[in-house]
């Protein structure tokens, strides 16, 4: 009696062993009730309306992990399983870097970033700007020095016996024509010296009273090609900031570049920062309209009272039907 009573007992453990493995049994979901893909879980957490395996998902091929591209914002994700990147609208590729996914430096007008030619081109429209994607970069640093070299600033140098003063890219300061210069990296931080004749003084003004130029306010201002703001001129005939009527005589307002975010914003009459994706861009005032100071406005490019006597916004689009 005793014997049986044990092998009574074993047999129900064993008997329970087996029960907790059915359960626990793995299965490859190729998307689990909870929405994710790809996962080895037990057979009751899968979406009945997709495949299943019992067995991992390593040796499944409807698992199988490959690269999928967003051709909207021209991104790539390796290691993604081919369901999730079709459901995602994506396209699904076993290679590690097919040809849409190749890199190259976008150039965004100041700054640089290491994508691909269909991201370049995303990040362009979103800023307004012309994609300048070189495919020919072929590293994330190579491409962050191509952004370093559209540094802005005040590139100081002497010219017939005068401190005087450009204002634009530490690229193009490095350019300038003195002899034979080599650029040369200063002690100072911020500076650079081009043969010890030309200094590149990043995001300073050609006005800054610390350079000691020759270059002076002025109350005149222009349109700048590629951009939508109003900008100050110098006596030297460089850009200084937006065109602000409270900063035309403020000294502080003439020393460092000061971002489009941080400028001033309203009335057209007396601030330049026009935004052409939000309805506005620099132009010539004519009649009618006028500046505090300069002759350039920020022109409304909006549409008013059109023929089916509606207003749209700069970039809105609509049918009309003229019978």
């Amino acid at each position: 009696m005793f014997v049986l009573g044990v092998l009574l007992v074993v047999s129900l453990f064993f008997g329970s062993l087996n029960f907790v493995s059915a359960q626990s049994a793995t299965t490859c979901c190729e998307r689990s009730v909870d929405g994710a893909y790809c996962q080895n879980l037990p057979s009751g957490e899968c979406d009945s309306e997709y495949l299943s395996s019992p067995t991992s998902c390593d040796s499944t091929s409807f698992c199988q992990l490959g690269t999928c591209y967003d051709s909207d914002e021209g991104l790539c994700m390796q290691n993604t399983p081919r369901k999730a990147c079709e459901e995602a609208n994506g396209l699904w590729s076993v290679e590690v870097s097919p040809p849409q996914c190749d890199l190259g430096c976008c150039v965004l007008g100041e700054q640089a970033a290491y994508t691909t030619l269909q991201r370049c081109k995303k990040l362009a429209g979103g800023f307004g700007l012309e994609a300048d994607f070189r495919s020919d970069v072929l590293d994330e640093i190579s491409c962050i020095g191509i952004a370093n070299e559209q540094d802005v600033g005040a590139c100081v140098f002497e010219s017939e016996f005068t401190r005087t003063c450009t204002f634009g890219t530490r690229r193009e300061c490095s350019a300038v024509e003195l002899g034979s210069v080599v650029l040369l990296e200063s002690e100072e931080e911020g500076v650079e010296s081009v043969g010890g004749s030309s200094e590149f003084y990043k995001d300073f003004l050609c006005t800054a009273e610390e350079l000691n130029t020759n270059c002076q306010r002025t109350s005149e201002t222009t349109c700048v090609d590629g951009k939508d703001e109003v900008y100050f001129l110098d006596t030297c005939g460089n850009i200084a900031n937006i065109y602000d009527s409270s900063g035309v005589t403020d000294q502080d307002y003439w020393e460092k570049v000061v971002p489009k975010g941080e400028s001033c914003v309203g009335n057209p009459d007396s601030c330049g920062n026009c935004d052409y994706l939000g309805g506005s861009i620099c132009a010539r005032a004519e009649r009618g309209e006028r500046a505090d100071y300069g002759d350039f406005v920020c022109r409304d490019v909006n549409c008013y009272n059109t023929a089916n006597g509606e207003d749209y916004v700069n970039g809105e689009s609509w049918c009309f039907y003229d019978n």
